[in-house]
């Protein structure tokens, strides 16, 4: 099920960065066509992260709204750049390798590796909470939640439920009470990666949400070795990405 629903969230990112990608950024000579998939791929992602940002700021986001705020979008760009987007054509894609097979083992092993989502997930730890907040906007909508049983709290009860911290009243780890006479809670952080994990939990649940982060660990490496091998040639691209993908820092 996790899988089906992982297939599913990259298949939206990817339609609307081919759309968005071919209108604005024609490839240029000598682009490669994992580079352009790379390029469509990541835009696309980058559009859905910002769209549920927006949508979680205005307290309005799920999957029906950020899919029909795509749409409306990608359909403004299309109109606009239609003679611009007929023209584009796919790059020639290269003769097949042993490097690139080399280079698919490679961030399979990786993938592998990185293919757990961390130990620090309870507690007051940054990435428990930052999946916390993910969870908290898919589920409510919105950053900012409303929480009317603290509204209701009287004075000698606070401490007994919530935890003063340094100045302010704390919900619970990273959720500060910013107006107890309203029950208002705000999630601490910014708040764009925790909507890209709201997109992720409403999609699969907290099993997809926790896949997130090596996911966008895993994109990075493979932009750090799509901009080496430009440059310096595979190879080179190849060792780079051989020697960060295996940094423990990471």
């Amino acid at each position: 099920m996790v899988l089906l629903g992982a297939l599913g969230l990259l298949a939206l990112p990817a339609l609307v960065g081919h759309l968005f990608y071919r209108s604005f950024a024609p490839p240029e000579e000598g682009d490669s066509l994992s580079a352009v998939l790379f390029g469509q791929g990541w835009v696309g992602l980058s559009l859905c992260a910002w769209g549920a940002l927006l949508l979680a700021e205005l307290g309005c986001f799920s999957l029906r709204s950020l899919a029909l705020l795509l749409a409306l979008g990608s359909a403004a760009v299309l109109a606009a750049r239609w003679r611009n987007a007929r023209r584009w054509r796919w790059p020639r894609p290269q003769p097949w390798a042993w490097n690139t097979l080399l280079v698919a083992l490679l961030f399979i092993g990786i993938g592998v590796l990185w293919a757990y989502p961390g130990e620090a997930i309870l507690g007051g730890q940054d990435p428990g909470v930052y999946v916390s907040i993910g969870a908290s906007i898919a589920r409510s909508g919105g950053i900012v939640r409303h929480d009317p049983w603290i509204a209701a709290l009287d004075a000698p009860e606070r401490p007994l439920v919530l935890r003063y911290y340094l100045d302010q009243w704390w919900q619970t780890p990273g959720f500060y009470v910013t107006d107890l006479a309203g029950g208002e809670v705000t999630p601490q952080f910014l708040h764009l990666y925790p909507a890209c994990l709201a997109l992720f939990y409403a999609v699969g649940g907290l099993d997809l949400a926790l896949l997130a982060t090596p996911l966008f660990m895993l994109l990075g490496l493979l932009a750090v070795f799509i901009f080496v091998r430009r440059f310096l040639g595979e190879w080179p691209a190849l060792v780079a990405a051989a020697l960060l993908g295996l940094n423990p820092a990471l």
